[in-house]
């Protein structure tokens, strides 16, 4: 069966001329992780923060490891004759994330869920076919896993596996939420999405929740870029980017969703009052912009 999921563009925004070719193929691998992870993060009922968490983890993993894939180029001049060691590696690190991450946010999943759904997505095998003009596809296996003695073999590297993703990233486990930020901020600035019912907002219940959702699929979908540059954005200056993207209005999104492309207008220069610089701001926009612009 195919399943065709909603992914970020291709084009991280740089010029591809930049990016040697292992460059390229090693973030095409990582977007295919990341995407699975996100629909693997779905079947499980993870909430929004849970799926951020390991897909945050998954990316100082990914920066990690493509550091020590650098250095070791380096030394062989040749790193060809790895791709499928690279791709099965990565695929199991996002499982192994994905249940670190159910952890660190105290939404515990069994680990025998994770394994199934790691082998019904494909994490670690698929067809190189996606492009810049095809949507990406995903392959779900028939059946999961059989019980026999690779299974539970698994489940012990699932265990090895993320003690020495831990190790890579240095322990470095904690993750700021913009989800919960994006909520923080329209309640601060009275934008409309709070339970005092005698407090003036500045929106209505509509506009405030559009702008919520749509900020929300903002961060969905940059959180899936391989590149993880937003990641590296103070969690209030990309919250505050996501909301004033989202305010503009005539973005584009999938046909269940917001995509009246109405501009919501917000006070001038709003993002002062929660000492977010303006030129911080504008920078941040600009790199998510250009991931999820078309």
């Amino acid at each position: 069966m195919a399943m065709d999921v909603p992914t970020p563009r291709h084009n991280d925004g740089r010029a591809s001329s930049s990016l040697s070719t292992f460059d390229c193929y090693y973030e095409f691998i990582l977007k295919q992780v990341l995407v699975r992870m996100f629909l693997a993060s779905q079947v499980m009922d993870l909430s929004s923060e849970t799926r951020f968490t390991g897909l945050s983890l998954m990316h100082r993993y990914a920066r990690e490891f493509y550091t020590l894939l650098e250095r070791r180029e380096k030394n062989t001049g040749d790193l060809s004759k790895q791709d499928d060691q690279i791709k099965n590696h990565l695929g199991q690190v996002a499982a192994a994330c994905i249940f670190l991450g159910c952890k660190m946010a105290e939404e515990p999943r069994r680990i025998r869920d994770v394994i199934n759904l790691s082998h019904v997505l494909s994490f670690s095998s698929w067809e190189d076919v996606a492009t810049d003009e095809v949507p990406l596809s995903i392959g779900e296996c028939a059946v999961p896993p059989p019980l026999n003695e690779r299974y539970w073999k698994r489940k012990e590297e699932i265990v090895s596996i993320e003690q020495h993703a831990l190790r890579t990233i240095h322990f470095n486990t904690i993750v700021d939420h913009p989800y919960r930020c994006i909520l923080l901020v329209m309640e601060t600035l009275c934008f409309g999405k709070g339970e005092d019912e005698t407090q003036k907002w500045l929106l209505s219940p509509e506009h405030s929740q559009k702008i919520i959702l749509r900020s929300w699929r903002i961060i969905n979908e940059v959180s899936l870029d391989a590149s993880g540059d937003v990641l590296e954005i103070p969690v209030m200056t990309m919250s505050s980017s996501a909301i004033s993207i989202a305010s503009e209005g005539g973005l584009v999104y999938d046909a269940t969703s917001d995509c009246d492309g109405q501009a919501i207008p917000l006070p001038d220069f709003w993002w002062r009052a929660i000492d977010v610089q303006t030129d911080e701001l504008y920078r941040a926009k600009r790199v998510m912009r250009k991931l999820i612009s078309s």
